[in-house]
């Protein structure tokens, strides 16, 4: 009787690394990435709103007359013109609902929206330069392959924490927003 019947059992350590499956450790690399296209894909849907809005003030927007020697005649925003919002409007609305989805068809409007947005110096640059970049980085084409919405249903347990600081900012900008509309609002 050579074994301890008291002795406490021998067990095999096993790396941490080795308890998270391939899908886990592809999509913990990719978290952050992926909710940054998705707040990209929000913002987009945002300025669809907002190029809907304006749209709809053009639509409703009396005509101005000019009174310039001659008869007076309808001006206002050109047939073509129009067209043109329009349909930046809806390409705007097929990229954000596709980026929120982080469906892979939704990669060439992104890419589209974020060019045209990179041409509206100072904001849009920035704006658009930094969508530019969550799209074409190597995270950002593996989040928009196929294949990764698979890993997506492999692993729905895996989200994303917003830290608190961000909403803290996120709650600072809101309260200055309404604080200047009411500051702006009280005459």
């Amino acid at each position: 009787m050579d074994e301890n019947p008291y002795k406490a059992p021998e067990v095999a350590e096993v790396a941490a690394e080795a308890v998270i499956s391939d899908p886990e450790r592809i999509r913990r690399e990719h978290l952050k990435h992926e909710t940054s296209l998705k707040g990209a894909g929000l913002l987009m849907l945002v300025g669809a709103l907002l190029v809907g809005i304006s749209l709809l003030s053009v639509f409703g927007m009396p005509f101005v007359y000019s009174s310039g020697g001659g008869s007076a005649r309808p001006r206002g925003p050109g047939l073509p013109i129009l067209a043109v919002v329009g349909a930046l409007l809806v390409l705007q609305l097929i990229a954000g609902v596709g980026l929120r989805r982080l469906a892979p068809w939704a990669w060439i409007p992104a890419l589209i929206v974020s060019g045209l947005a990179v041409l509206n110096v100072p904001v849009g640059t920035l704006i658009g330069g930094y969508f530019l970049y969550l799209l074409i980085a190597p995270k950002g084409r593996r989040i928009l392959a196929p294949d990764y919405r698979e890993i997506m249903r492999l692993t729905p347990h895996i989200k994303y924490r917003t830290p608190w600081w961000m909403w803290l900012i996120l709650i600072m900008v809101v309260l200055a927003v309404v604080g200047m509309f009411a500051w702006f609002s009280r005459a």
